[in-house]
C-alpha cells in the first residue's frame, strides 16, 4: 500500500529507527538481534547477568559490556573485515488508504527480521482498511527487501570481506581489550580471567563457526 521510495524517506527512515529501539533492536518473533543498528540489552540466562551488545561496522569492532561483572570487552576482529549481521525490517500490521507509512501509530508495527518477515508474510494476509477505519479487504503481500545494501548472500554471524573484489568468507584473529572501574584496578588478575570466560561464551554463542582463540 506504499511506494517503495517511501522507504528510503528521512521521514520513514526516522520511524524505523525508533520503532527498532523500542524492539531492543531485535525481531519480536525469533529474538535474533543486530547490534549495528544500536546497543542490545541481551540476559544471559547462564551467567545471570545482563550484557549490552554494540558493533562497530566501519572498525569491525564489538563492545560487550557485562553488568553482573562491571566489565567491557573491546573484541577487535580486524582491518576490512564485516560481520555478517541479520537484517531486521520494520512490518505493517495493517495498512490505511493514504496513510504514509511513517503516520502509523506504533502499535501498527514491529520489528521482525528479514526472515521472519518473509515467512510471515507467505503465509497471513494483512488486512486494508479505507481513511474511516473501515475495513476493506485482506490481502497477501510480497515484501520488499529495502535499504538493505548488501551484494552477497552470507548467513549472519559470518565475517567477510572483499579483497578479490568478491565477497567471501573471512578467517579472524581478533584481539581483545577489556575496561573495569578504576576502584577495581586492584583486581586485575582476577578481572582478566573473567574477561576470558566472557569472551570465550560469547563465542561459542554468537560465533560458534570461529574458534574463540584470540590474540
Amino acid at each position: 500500500m506504499v511506494d517503495n521510495i517511501q522507504y528510503k524517506t528521512q521521514e520513514w527512515l526516522s520511524k524505523r529507527k525508533e520503532i527498532l529501539q523500542r524492539d531492543n533492536f531485535s525481531c519480536q518473533n525469533c529474538n535474533t538481534f543486530n547490534p549495528s543498528e544500536g546497543t542490545v540489552t541481551v540476559f544471559n540466562e547462564k551467567e545471570g547477568d545482563i550484557e549490552l551488545h554494540n558493533y562497530n561496522s566501519n572498525a569491525c569492532q564489538y563492545i560487550l559490556t557485562s553488568h553482573k561483572h562491571g566489565i567491557t570487552l573491546n573484541l577487535d576482529y580486524g582491518w576490512g573485515l564485516w560481520l555478517v549481521t541479520p537484517i531486521l525490517q520494520v512490518h505493517h500490521k495493517r495498512y490505511i488508504q493514504d496513510k504514509n507509512p511513517w503516520e502509523y501509530e506504533d502499535n501498527d508495527l514491529i520489528t521482525l527480521c528479514k526472515e521472519c518477515h518473509n515467512s510471515y508474510h507467505e503465509k497471513n494476509t494483512i488486512p486494508i482498511y479505507d481513511p474511516e477505519l473501515n475495513l476493506i479487504q485482506e490481502k497477501l503481500f510480497s515484501p520488499e527487501d529495502n535499504n538493505t545494501g548488501r551484494k552477497h548472500n552470507f548467513k549472519p554471524w559470518v565475517f567477510i570481506n572483499n579483497y578479490s573484489g568478491e565477497y567471501e568468507a573471512s578467517p579472524v584473529q581478533p584481539s581483545m581489550d577489556f575496561f573495569v572501574p578504576a576502584e577495581d584496578s586492584n583486581r586485575i588478575t582476577e578481572l582478566k580471567d573473567i574477561a576470558d570466560e566472557m569472551y570465550a561464551y560469547f563465542m561459542e554463542r554468537f560465533l560458534p563457526d570461529y574458534k574463540s582463540k584470540k590474540n
